[in-house]
This record gives structure tokens, C-alpha cells and sequence, in this order.
């Protein structure tokens, strides 16, 4: 640039506004790396592994009330940028967890927490602000938990151990078709344990990955018309216990979340933060180097040290623990790897933690040189909050339609985030193409009286013993649309209603009367009609052979049962490994609509398509059935028989679009193609 120097002057005024406008803002100061937690006093730990937390130990806390009875609180600090915690994370990969003694806790430098106390996180560049911090791990305070708690918790415990003297330190094995002696709990063909853990066992919910699919697990699961067997009643006994004595006061987003996404509350009422319980059997062992192992074999993948993946971050696992165990044993330490912190596991002990951090536990163990007693036991409920049910984002397995099916309940319904997208479809419905198909009135008399048929299908396979009732009056006042006018529209009563006593105003009948008279009807004008009875005398003759073949094929069986079937969805090879072994299939993998088990076949038996269970079952099951206990069953899902010989395959979602295995487009065109033959 030439000119004089107030030329130059002059332009420089003019262009530094544009740059300082251009330019980006000056960056504020990088905030002072957190080096220490200030109000606290560091913990001495000889041995700790200095890649692990430095704890502090602080007098009180803001986010810690006197009311949840605190006895120590501990804050470690974090950096959390990836990179520094993508470091940590595969140094606690590889990090061995110590032997979970006493001794083998306090050489590796681990935190030993008691009952009341707390541990929190902070950020090395937040501000450094206890409000701020995050509660990572707490054990509940034995001053919480109630009395009655308390009871509730133990009777559960003997519920499922039964009695010392006929416990032993293996699972009780089945020999024609009885269990010899051990626990209770694991006598039964419904204690289904998960995958490769041979003593752990789901208790409400299982997950199949595969599939996204959510529904009880198969040791949960009953017919519609089945009595609650002593396991089941032991089930529910035990899924009541943790849940009333663990902490309730969770974060206020996970109680919106359960409220907005209709979480099944399991357990009770309350429960917003569990929808999955896991129940952990393992006996005392040896003071040697077996103990690990041994105690591996009985739990698989959960025995050693270990992550819960499938879990929510936002959520919290509670671990409670109530052992039966010799005066002498050691109980063996609980550990949380990425904390460096280890809970023994004496007495009653309830821990709260994230399961996606690494965690395991070490077993009880006999006095050193002595032999462990047959009856002394670890008794454990894992109550956690699976990724897939806590986001919505699963399909639930709500509801048995007929014909075998199923009614999913898909993630579309469930989370918030689909609420306002537009539903798109090439099905033709009644519900998108009634509308232009008659009068606004007359489409919404069907949708609100197909709402009644639905809701009544589904209210009837809830247990009996619930007594629900849907009122069809008030629904039909829960329904509105406007016409082209703008008139607002509601249905009138239906009187005539599924399951209706009630005589109609206009026709003066009840529903089982309108119908008698329409089989009435048919009957007199069909029997003028030829073809009409040529067709109902080929329909008997053709029921009169069924019925012949059938009862051929259902003798032969032991104590008047049927012979054991073999699913016929597959070879004779498949059917055959559809055995007493499939009960060892883990549990995140139950099937929702499995064909009748050999167990199920053995004591049951097939009339008018439908399963009947035998008294015999039942009588042997309700001999071991606690008198004195007063609780009752009361299951959130019921299902009907397994899915009928037949039937497309229900496990498919998909399947659920189309009828009969064939969609709209393909029943055209097979149609089209047949008239063409036919020209």
C-alpha cells in the first residue's frame, strides 16, 4: 500500500473494525487443573497402584443428608477427557483384581468401605464445587433399613436356601421327575439359570440381544389358567425383599424417564430404577487356590472380575447380599475395580455402583484346614437397570394374541422421541383408509368399538384372582373427533360390548343372545340351500377322522401322559436336542413362544388345541409350599399356551405384518397369476 502516511492511517482505521469483527472472540483462560480435593484429608493406602484414585476423605457433604445416616464420605478426583480416561480404561482391563481376603484387600492397597459409606467423583477441570461432584458407589446404611426389611430379606433368603439339613453344597439333580435334596429354589424345572452360570438365575425380565426383546424370563413365565407353583411364590418373595430395603431417593431424571417411558415397575410400586433382578447362589469353599474357581464354576462369567455391558450408564446397579453362613467362615470382599474399593460381604450388605465399571467378588471360605459345612451358603439379588428397557428402546413382549401370535410393544410406542414422527405405511388399515370410506360418526363408532374388542382380549388374560374390569361406558367418552363442520363427535355406548350381561335398549337381547339368534339364522336358511350342507357334511366327515388320527397318536405315554413330542418345526436331529438340557439355555435368550419343553410335555397333555397342565404337576409342586408364608403371587404379564404346530414363526416382530405368512402384495399377485392360468 502506497500514499502518505495519513492516507495509511486513515485505512487502517477503516479495516481493523472488519478484522476484530472477523475474528473469533478471545478464549477465556483454561480453567486450573484440580490437584486436590481442599477440604478433605487424603486416605493412606501402602500398596495402592497410583494409576488408581487418590481418596479423600471429607467430614460431610452437600449432596450426603444427615437422614441417610452417613458413616464415612469419600471423593476421589477424575480426569475425564477421552483420552485420559481411554488410558485409564485399558489399564483397568488388564489391572488383576487381588484375592478378596482380608489380607490379599490390604496388600493390593483397596479401600475397605463399611455400611453408610459414600464415595464421589470430581472433575479435575470443573470447578471444584462438592455440589458438583457425581455419587459413584454407596453402601447402604444398616440404619435404614427397617425391620421389617429386614424380615422381608431373610424370609426370602431361608425361602430360597430352604433348611440347613437338607441343603448340600451342589444343585440338586432330577431323577424321575424328583429332586433329591438341595435348595429349594433350584429343585424346580423353572430355575432356568443364565447362559453358562449354572447358579445364577434371572427373576422378572430376560433381554435377547438378538432380537431387542424384552418379556419375563422363562422361569417367570405361566399359562393363563395355571396356579402359582411354590417357586413362583418364592420368586416373587424374593423380588419384594431388595427392593423395599434398597435407596429410593434416586436422581429425579431416571423417576421422569420411568414415569414418560412406562417402565414395568417390578417388585413394587416405587421401583423406578430395576426393571431386571438376578438372583446368585454359591456355597462356602476352601481356604486354597481352588476357592476362585470353584466359585467360577457355580456363577461363570459374573464369579470373577467382570463388566455389565448391557447396562444404563444413567442407571445403578444394586447388589444385595444376605449370606447363611458358619460362625468361623470368612465371607469373602466385593470389589470395584475402577474405584479401588472392596465391601466385605458380612451380615446384611446392600452396594450401589455403576456394573458398567469392572467389579467381582471373591467367595466365603471355610476356616483355613477346616471343611466347609454343606449348608453354608451366599445368598445374592443383582437388582439392574438394562441400557435397552431404561432408554426405551427395546420391545416389550406385552400380550398373546390369537392363532399363537404375540402383541409386541415396540420402541415406536415406548419412547418419547417418536412421539410427533409421522406413522408411514403401505398396509391398507381401517384406521388410515375408514376415514374416507364413510361418515366421520360411523368411523369412529368402529375405532372406539375395535378399542373395546382389543382391550377386553387383553383385560382377560390378566390372572382372575386381579379382578380386572375395563368400564366401556367411560372409555367410550375417552374418544372424540370433529367433523367437517368443525362438530365435536362422540361414540355412543356400546351396549352389546365383549363380555356384556347387559340387555340393548334396542335390540332388548344380551351379546350371547344376538349371537344364538344369528346360529339360528344361518341354520334355517342353510339347510334350503345344497351347497350349503354339502359343505358342513364334508366338515364333519373330515372332523370325524381328526379326531380318530389324534387319539391315536396321544397313547403310549407313562401314567396316562403322551409320549414325549418333538417339535416340528425342525429335523428329528433338532427335536431331539430339544431335551431336559434346554433348561440350562441362558436366560437372556428365552424364547417367548418355545414350542411344549419334554418337562411341559411329560405332565401335561393336549385337548381342544389348548394345553392343560396335569394335577399331578401341581399336586407335587404345592407339597413343598412354605404354609407360613403370606405372600402371593401377582405377575405383570401373563402368556398364553406355546405357539400351535402350524403357525408362522412369532419370534419374528416382522412376521406380525403379514397374514398367514404372506403379505398384501404377494396374495395379489398369486391371485392375478392364478386367473391368468385359468384364461
Amino acid at each position: 500500500m502506497s500514499g502518505s502516511p495519513h492516507q495509511l492511517s486513515t485505512a487502517l482505521l477503516i479495516i481493523m473494525p472488519v478484522q476484530s469483527r472477523m475474528s473469533s472472540p478471545p478464549a477465556e483462560p483454561a480453567r486450573a487443573r484440580i490437584m486436590t480435593v481442599a477440604e478433605g484429608t487424603v486416605v493412606d493406602l501402602p500398596g495402592r497402584d497410583p494409576r488408581l484414585p487418590t481418596m479423600y476423605v471429607v467430614e460431610k457433604h452437600p449432596l450426603v443428608g444427615l437422614e441417610r445416616r452417613p458413616n464415612k464420605i469419600y471423593v476421589c478426583l477424575q480426569d475425564t477427557t477421552p483420552a485420559e480416561m481411554d488410558k485409564f480404561y485399558k489399564f483397568l482391563a488388564d489391572a488383576p483384581f487381588p484375592e478378596g481376603t482380608n489380607r490379599g484387600v490390604s496388600d493390593a492397597g483397596y479401600l475397605k468401605l463399611l455400611p453408610g459409606d459414600y464415595v464421589f467423583m470430581r472433575d479435575v477441570h470443573g470447578d471444584g464445587a462438592p455440589g458438583n461432584d457425581s455419587l459413584q458407589l454407596w453402601v447402604t446404611a444398616h440404619g435404614l433399613i427397617t425391620r421389617k426389611h429386614r424380615k422381608a430379606i431373610k424370609d426370602a433368603r431361608n425361602s430360597a436356601l430352604g433348611p440347613r439339613k437338607l441343603r448340600t453344597p451342589t444343585k440338586p439333580v432330577e431323577q424321575n421327575g424328583a429332586y433329591g435334596e438341595g435348595l429349594p429354589w433350584e429343585a424346580d424345572h423353572r430355575a432356568v439359570h443364565v447362559g453358562t452360570s449354572e447358579r445364577c438365575y434371572s427373576l422378572v425380565h430376560s433381554y435377547q440381544s438378538q432380537r431387542n426383546l424384552v418379556g419375563p424370563s422363562l422361569g417367570a413365565k405361566i399359562a393363563m389358567d395355571e396356579p402359582p407353583s411354590p417357586h413362583l411364590l418364592m420368586r416373587e418373595k424374593i423380588i419384594k425383599a431388595p427392593l423395599e430395603a434398597g435407596d429410593e431417593r434416586m436422581c429425579r431424571s431416571m423417576k421422569m424417564q420411568a414415569d414418560a417411558t412406562n417402565l414395568p415397575r417390578v417388585g413394587c410400586p416405587e421401583n423406578y430404577a430395576y426393571p431386571m433382578l438376578q438372583a446368585n447362589f454359591t456355597g462356602t469353599k476352601r481356604a486354597d487356590c481352588l476357592a476362585l474357581p470353584e466359585m467360577k464354576a457355580d456363577m461363570g462369567a459374573f464369579g470373577g472380575k467382570h463388566f455389565d455391558n448391557k447396562d444404563c450408564p444413567a442407571g445403578v446397579t444394586s447388589m444385595m447380599c444376605y449370606s447363611d453362613l458358619y460362625r468361623s467362615d470368612s465371607p469373602g470382599y466385593f470389589m470395584v475395580g475402577d474405584l479401588g474399593v472392596a465391601i466385605e460381604l458380612r451380615g446384611l450388605i446392600i452396594i450401589s455402583f455403576c456394573g458398567l465399571r469392572f467389579h467381582g467378588g471373591f467367595p466365603p471360605t471355610a476356616y483355613p484346614g477346616k471343611a466347609p459345612k454343606k449348608w453354608s451358603y451366599r445368598f445374592v439379588v443383582v437388582c439392574y437397570p438394562p441400557r435397552a428397557m431404561m432408554d426405551g428402546s427395546a420391545i416389550l413382549s406385552f400380550a398373546a394374541l390369537p392363532g399363537g401370535r404375540f402383541l409386541y410393544i415396540p420402541p415406536e410406542f415406548i419412547d418419547p422421541k417418536f412421539d410427533d414422527m409421522p406413522v408411514a405405511s403401505n398396509i391398507a388399515s381401517w384406521i388410515t383408509s375408514g376415514w374416507y370410506l364413510t361418515s366421520p360418526a360411523a368411523f369412529l363408532e368402529y375405532y372406539y368399538r375395535a378399542m373395546c374388542q382389543l382391550n377386553h382380549h387383553l383385560s382377560r388374560q390378566v390372572p382372575e384372582k386381579a379382578k380386572m374390569r375395563v368400564d366401556f361406558e367411560k372409555l367410550a367418552q375417552c374418544f372424540s373427533l370433529e367433523d367437517e363442520h368443525g362438530d365435536v363427535i362422540k361414540p355412543s355406548f356400546w351396549e352389546l360390548h365383549p363380555g356384556s350381561k347387559i340387555k340393548s335398549s334396542e335390540f332388548g337381547c344380551t351379546r350371547q343372545e344376538a349371537a344364538a339368534a344369528w346360529d339360528a339364522l344361518k341354520t334355517e336358511r342353510g339347510r334350503y340351500i345344497p351347497r350349503v350342507v354339502h359343505l358342513q357334511l364334508q366338515k364333519n366327515g373330515s372332523n370325524a377322522g381328526t379326531n380318530i388320527r389324534k387319539r391315536k397318536r396321544t397313547t403310549g405315554g407313562e401314567n396316562g401322559q403322551p409320549k414325549t413330542k418333538v417339535a416340528k418345526t425342525g429335523s428329528q436331529v433338532e427335536g431331539q436336542g430339544r431335551t431336559k438340557d434346554t433348561r440350562s439355555q441362558e436366560s437372556d435368550r428365552y424364547d417367548a413362544d418355545a414350542q411344549l419343553s419334554d418337562d411341559e410335555a411329560g405332565c401335561g397333555h393336549k385337548h381342544s388345541g389348548e394345553y392343560v397342565h396335569s394335577p399331578i404337576t401341581f399336586g407335587r409342586l404345592a407339597s413343598r409350599h412354605d404354609p407360613d408364608s403370606n405372600f402371593t403371587f401377582n405377575p405383570t404379564f401373563s402368556f398364553s399356551a406355546p405357539n400351535p404346530t402350524g403357525v408362522g414363526d412369532v419370534e419374528d416382530p416382522a412376521a406380525h405384518d403379514v397374514l398367514d405368512g404372506t403379505d398384501t402384495a404377494s396374495r395379489v399377485r398369486t391371485k392375478s397369476t392364478t386367473a391368468a392360468k385359468r384364461t
